[in-house]
């Protein structure tokens, strides 16, 4: 199964449940939607392939005990997030195998929530597969912290999964903005994608935003 099968079957996830209601119409008003990656983020050979709104359950649910993850994030002070995901083009073979992105974004009831959801973070496998979607097999697992210089209290890390069909490398970028936490994954099958391209596009972003 290759990355791009991975990327669809959790998206799946998220969208049967409907898209869920939202916990409160201003966040969308204020712009959820515009704090996922757009076109100018990313670069010109990449097309978005679907994006759409989730819930702390739809989280919650992607990992081993949804009950318990449901009650952390609703301490946290989740409120509601959207996703967009884009898959690099490629030209004529040969070539190597195309990056995935997806970049999300998580509204909080304050700015102090955001960034004590990120500083606590833990880099484990589940922590991150139930703090954003990822395409991760289900096979082993593997995280390391990276140093960045996005911001003091952005936190990047390096993930590694695979089983007998895949190997995926994907760097991921948390970083929070008053009340929205965005994340950015970059990676694929079989091809490592660096911190620094997730930074990229966080910094794109981040300027899109002031």
């Amino acid at each position: 199964m290759n990355s791009a099968r991975l990327v669809a079957l959790s998206i799946t996830s998220i969208l049967v449940v409907g898209c869920a209601s939202h916990g409160n119409a201003d966040d969308h008003v204020t712009g959820l939607e515009n704090q996922v990656c757009l076109q100018p983020d990313v670069p010109a050979d990449f097309r978005r392939q679907t994006s759409g709104d989730f819930t702390a359950q739809n989280l919650a649910d992607l990992g081993p005990n949804p009950e318990q993850r449901l009650k952390q994030l609703a301490a946290a002070g989740m409120r509601d997030g959207h996703f967009a995901y884009w898959k690099q083009t490629v030209g004529s073979p040969p070539f190597e195998p195309p990056l995935d992105v997806i970049c999300q974004a998580l509204a909080f009831d304050s700015e102090s929530h955001a960034a004590a959801f990120v500083q606590a973070i833990r880099p484990r496998p589940d922590d991150l597969a139930t703090t954003a979607l990822t395409w991760l097999p289900d096979g082993s697992r593997t995280v390391t912290e990276e140093p960045t210089t996005l911001s003091p209290t952005a936190r990047a890390f390096a993930i590694r999964a695979e089983d007998s069909q895949t190997s995926v490398e994907i760097s991921a970028v948390v970083f929070p903005d008053g009340r929205f936490v965005r994340t950015v994954y970059i990676g694929g099958n079989g091809r490592p994608a660096s911190v620094v391209d997730a930074v990229e596009i966080q910094l794109h972003i981040s300027e899109r935003l002031q």
